[in-house]
């Protein structure tokens, strides 16, 4: 049986790299015209990193204001998961918005799925 990551391996932990990779991708957030983004480059916004209780952590550089947000780690290893839409949801909120707004900017023509995929295969390729 295959472990979910190789912790100390050449690939660090995919779920990982492909949830900050789709993160980045999708750019701009709901919120993200009110927030602070000085010296923030849209390749480095993200941090995600694996931490005990099988969670991973997602610090935003857009958002120093705002804690840590948690992610159950078995969503991450779901392909069908759509990270993206999941943490605009939590921004939107955040920000105030209606549940239609935040629909209306998951559902953009500009978007894509933001879905999690094959997260191991997808990181070897990278």
């Amino acid at each position: 049986m295959m472990p979910d990551y190789e912790p100390d391996g050449i690939l660090g932990d995919p779920f990982a790299r492909i949830a900050q990779f789709r993160l980045e991708l999708e750019q701009d957030y709901p919120g993200d015209k009110d927030s602070d983004a000085d010296g923030v480059t849209d390749l480095h916004r993200f941090q995600v990193y694996r931490i005990e209780d099988g969670k991973h952590a997602i610090l935003d550089a857009l958002r120093r204001d705002r804690e840590v947000i948690l992610v159950d780690s078995d969503l991450l290893r779901d392909p069908t998961f759509c990270i993206t839409r999941w943490y605009a949801g939590i921004l939107g909120r955040d920000a105030g918005l209606t549940n239609f707004e935040i629909g209306r900017w998951m559902h953009s023509p500009a978007r894509f799925s933001g879905c999690m995929g094959d997260a191991r295969e997808e990181a070897v390729s990278m």
